[in-house]
């Protein structure tokens, strides 16, 4: 019998250590912000009692709650400071975390949504209509971050500032991200995908003027919008976008607007095409691991399109496809679009879908990278191929041009400073990868052509010299 009640005083004694309590807060107006206790609470927001339309939370003493709820109908929830949502659960299931019932704007610190016990049971956080801001200090930071698994809901997301922005960290998991709305990344604020954490996402999502994002984990994007990077570093983790445009084949892109690489063994896995734009630069480095581009469509298949930004191809057969030749096409839309090849590369097709398109490739200083080509070139009007850094047996063709069209100029410039045109060019017969083709090379004149090269201008000192 003591036992037992030993045991039942100790099941009671630990029932009231976690147990939660509800806790009303009422908030202060302008000027004058009301701080939210720390402790095992389930803390309830409510407007300023006598000026409803107000509802000022300073929470300066950094506290660890174990959920956040807003009750009424201010003009909008006014945040400040650090708040941890800690919802201390070790067994599997759900816990509502957060929610917010309107509009909340948040400066300088921003929640975190946490779990102590364990990352078994799921945190459901609806954000309403969040933004995440600044007042003025450059020191000053304000994060959304979830560093255990969770499901997201709400209306919209926006980051306002530079340090400001959405991280998932650890090993947690946002199993579902789903606004009704737009998540929005804006000015130098961030969207960061810790290793070890995954963040499916299935909102749209929009990145602006200098806004970074940083996948080290698994970044699962599940919306049917077109996806627009800016700069953006994929390092040792894993893009996917698998269903970009998957109902309007057409819009299966993944838009290249900043600087984006992928190194470290990241994984690249989307939909359709990567369109590198102008002012945009696509870096695959060598130790990137698989970049897959599946086919939309038979139309739409896996592909680059360069319009006017520049592709950096610093590893090997850097482009994959899900379909039988595997090799991903290279297509020209715009003037400007630049491939650097420093590694040995093969494309299914080089094409110009556009009129008053060019393309430059610049060759490495290392002749064994080559860069290959299962067909020809396809042309459209007034359209234009440079390569800088030429040299013979560099550039492979499955299948000969027979001939250039009239409106497409081919401009080759060596490490020497030679420049050839069209005319100097011929095609050579030759074997690359075990495969048979042709190098696109310079006309190298035969022996005796250079015998009656040299007797005309022999002819000619000789002509020089009588006048003299």
């Amino acid at each position: 019998m003591k036992t037992s009640a030993l045991l039942l005083t100790f099941a009671l004694f630990s029932a009231s250590v976690f147990a939660t309590e509800d806790k009303e807060v009422y908030g202060g107006i302008s000027g004058s912000r009301v701080s939210i206790p720390s402790g095992d609470y389930n803390i309830i927001l409510k407007p300023n009692a006598t000026t409803p339309t107000s509802a000022f939370f300073g929470t300066s003493n950094f506290p660890t709650i174990t959920s956040l709820t807003t009750s009424g109908s201010p003009d909008i929830w006014e945040m400040a400071y650090s708040v941890k949502i800690d919802i201390k659960k070790a067994e599997s299931g759900e816990v509502d975390a957060f929610t917010n019932t309107g509009t909340m704007r948040w400066r300088i610190g921003g929640f975190e949504i946490a779990n102590s016990k364990g990352t078994s049971a799921v945190a459901n956080v609806d954000i309403g209509t969040l933004k995440l801001t600044l007042n003025a200090s450059a020191t000053e930071v304000c994060y959304a971050k979830f560093s255990t698994s969770a499901n997201v809901t709400g209306t919209s997301l926006t980051t306002e500032n530079s340090n400001t922005g959405l991280l998932i960290s650890g090993d947690s998991t946002v199993v579902n991200y789903n606004l009704t709305g737009n998540t929005t990344i804006i000015r130098n604020a961030e969207l960061s995908v810790g290793e070890g954490a995954t963040f499916n996402i299935g909102s749209t999502l929009t990145f602006n003027s200098s806004s970074k994002f940083t996948v080290n984990g698994t970044f699962n994007y599940t919306n049917t919008a077109a996806l627009t990077l800016r700069d953006s570093v994929i390092s040792g983790g894993s893009f996917i976008a698998d269903s970009v445009g998957e109902t309007t084949p057409t819009s299966s892109k993944v838009y290249i607007t900043g600087q984006t690489s992928i190194s470290d063994g990241a994984t690249w896995h989307s939909l359709g095409a990567v369109q590198i734009d102008a002012g945009g630069v696509f870096s695959v480095e060598s130790t990137a691991g698989e970049i897959l581009l599946a086919d939309a469509d038979s139309t739409y298949t896996g592909r680059i399109l360069m319009s006017g930004g520049t592709f950096v191809l610093n590893k090997a057969n850097a482009i994959v496809r899900e379909a039988s030749t595997n090799r991903a096409n290279l297509v020209v839309i715009k003037t400007g679009s630049k491939v650097y090849v420093n590694a040995s590369n093969w494309f299914r097709t080089l094409y110009y879908s556009t009129a008053n398109s060019e393309l430059t490739l610049i060759l490495s200083d290392n002749s064994g990278d080559i860069i290959a080509f299962d067909d020809g070139i396809g042309t459209s009007t007034n359209s234009a191929l440079n390569i800088v850094n030429f040299e013979n047996d560099r550039v492979f063709f499955v299948k000969k041009v027979d001939s250039w069209p009239s409106t497409f100029t081919v401009t080759l410039s060596d490490a020497d400073g030679n420049v050839f045109s069209n005319d100097d060019i011929v095609f050579v017969e030759g074997t690359y990868d075990g495969t048979k083709g042709y190098w696109l090379n310079v006309a190298v004149p035969e022996p005796a052509e250079y015998a009656a090269l040299f007797g005309v201008f022999a002819a000619a000192l000789a002509i020089c010299r009588r006048r003299k």
